[in-house]
């Protein structure tokens, strides 16, 4: 009599199996789960074979072996080389190191041999350099401390790096990409004109000259970008005012009345009762926009920061580096290639600018 599959759940492997054979499972049929033939399979003379059930589920991950590392024989490395004094105990301590004695026959008198540059950013093992002001034939390097080097001029290595080259470049790109529609093109240009005023009173570039310098230049190129940019918008403002004349159409345009006595009827929605729209012709919107756009370059509106008043604030800071600074140029330009006041070449660029502003057509 055959015996039932419950006695031979487990195979000579020690797997379960299933407890319908193959081809039962496959014809999708009852299988009896005699051992070892299924009643199907005895009738039909066919093989009965008991597959092994699969897990159910998501596989384990299979645990990643290392390989083992098998010690290679390195031949001994005959010494070239070694000093009489040579002690093993300085190859045995993995946190310092010393150099021989005889390094102090070079006679180093300051400790600037040994400094590294300044470094903005945050090494992942930071070093640290030791000596000895009255010995410096012992120098030693830990992994425990920070790195102790002068920067140039006496600056912190602790200050915060500035980002006033990084915002010159932001702004002047979204100076590139803006609109030089009217009213639109208002809000880049302040947002560029208040950036230019956050660079001119940075407290860190003037420290260095290079920084300084940088300074400058980047903030001389913004202005002379914010310059150009009212120079498009007018010209748009004359294309927008041709444009009304030749089809007599009219512009709408909404107005609000800003007193402070009535701030408190402002809504700051579309439908605030305390605007009113308008209709302009060509005339009236040219005189209109460029009244508007004139208050942002020289002022007379509420603006806080004008093109004008950051240029006279330019001038005022380079005329006081430059005379605060004048051994330092003597040093590096010479006598003879020093300018005079007045003849800086950060003073000429800021009358371009000045000259670029005269030339804006406000009528």
């Amino acid at each position: 009599m055959a015996e039932s599959l419950s006695a031979q759940t487990e195979g000579s492997t020690g797997e379960k199996l299933h407890t319908a054979c193959d081809e039962c499972r496959t014809r999708k049929l009852k299988c009896s789960g005699d051992w070892p033939l299924c009643a199907r399979c005895r009738r039909e003379q066919i093989q009965c074979v008991y597959s092994p059930q699969k897990q159910m589920g998501r596989p384990k991950k299979r645990r990643r072996e290392e390989p083992t590392l098998t010690p290679t024989h390195i031949p001994d490395v005959p010494q070239l080389h070694q000093p009489a004094h040579w002690d093993p105990a300085i190859h045995e301590d993995n946190d310092t190191f010393a150099l021989p004695a005889d390094y102090a026959l070079l006679n180093f008198t300051t400790t600037d041999d040994f400094m590294l540059p300044p470094y903005s950013g945050s090494p992942q093992y930071p070093l640290s350099l030791h000596t000895n002001q009255a010995d410096c034939s012992e120098v030693t390097i830990s992994s425990s401390t920070a790195v102790s080097a002068a920067p140039i001029n006496g600056a912190s290595q602790t200050e915060t790096p500035c980002t006033c080259l990084s915002l010159v470049f932001l702004a002047t790109s979204e100076l590139q990409a803006m609109s030089v529609k009217f009213p639109a093109a208002l809000r880049p240009l302040r947002d560029a004109m208040r950036t230019a005023l956050s660079i001119l009173k940075c407290e860190n570039c003037p420290k260095q000259f290079l920084s300084a310098m940088q300074n400058t230049q980047s903030l001389l190129g913004l202005l002379m970008a914010i310059a150009e940019r009212f120079h498009r918008i007018l010209k748009n403002i004359d294309a927008e005012t041709d444009e009304l004349d030749r089809t007599g159409e009219k512009k709408l345009f909404r107005l609000g009345d800003h007193n402070p006595s009535v701030q408190h009827l402002h809504t700051q929605t579309l439908d605030c009762p305390m605007g009113f729209d308008i209709l302009l012709d060509g005339t009236e919107w040219k005189t209109l926009a460029k009244k508007a756009l004139r208050a942002e370059v020289i002022g007379g509106g509420t603006g806080v920061v004008t093109l004008i008043a950051l240029l006279d604030q330019f001038e005022q800071r380079q005329e006081i580096y430059h005379s605060s600074h004048v051994e330092e140029r003597v040093s590096m330009f010479g006598n003879d290639n020093c300018c005079n006041t007045g003849d800086h070449n950060c003073v000429r660029g800021i009358n371009q600018v000045r000259g670029m502003i005269a030339n804006m057509q406000w009528k």
